[in-house]
């Protein structure tokens, strides 16, 4: 009987003793697996920045036409400087948008080149390429986005590059120009090519 009470005393001690040693051999385990070699590389802060295309003309904000009172055979000019500032390169077109015409515009003959010179009144205008040389109309219903317009400009990014455009106009000598009117926005786009 004596023995039975001894064998039953260290069983409790057992079951302390076996989680004891298992937690200590993981504790073991655990700092042998933090023990080892290592080595990293790394590939420097990356990033990345977008390019732009920027256009800006000298107008102040101003038409450059606002005639009333026309007569047959009335004609005038101004040009304007754009400047392209983008940092991409890119292509260049002229178009018309917001087009409203009564009649007019079938007989106001239109001529716009472009080239070089910075005054308003083309004085020193100098030109390299006409783009249009019909009526108002014509341009204003064919040339009507990126796709359709005119000029062959086409500016390298990265330094500021301008072009001057001369628009020159004539009220033909036709009856049936009497008491119309046009009124149209030119409008210049550049895309990054």
């Amino acid at each position: 009987m004596a023995e039975h009470g001894t064998q039953r005393r260290q069983r409790p001690g057992m079951a302390i003793l076996v989680p004891l040693a298992l937690l200590a051999s993981s504790a073991v385990v655990y700092q042998a697996s933090n023990a080892a070699f290592s080595a990293t590389t790394t590939n420097g802060a990356n990033s990345w920045q977008s390019g732009s295309v920027a256009l800006s003309d000298n107008d102040s904000g101003v038409a450059m036409f606002s005639v009333t009172g026309l007569s047959p055979g009335d004609t005038g000019e101004k040009c304007i400087v754009v400047t392209y500032g983008g940092s991409l390169n890119a292509a260049v077109t002229l178009y018309a948008t917001s087009y409203t015409d009564s009649g007019l515009g079938q007989y106001l003959d239109l001529t716009i080149q472009e080239g070089t010179g910075a005054q308003a009144n083309c004085s020193d205008f100098s030109s390299s390429a006409t783009l249009h040389n019909t009526d108002l109309d014509a341009f204003a219903t064919t040339s009507t986005g990126f796709g359709t317009g005119v000029s062959s400009w086409a500016p390298a990014g990265g330094s500021a590059a301008t072009k001057t455009f001369r628009f020159a106009w004539t009220l033909q000598d036709d009856n049936g120009a009497m008491g119309k009117s046009s009124q149209v926005t030119f409008t210049w786009e550049a895309q990054n090519t």
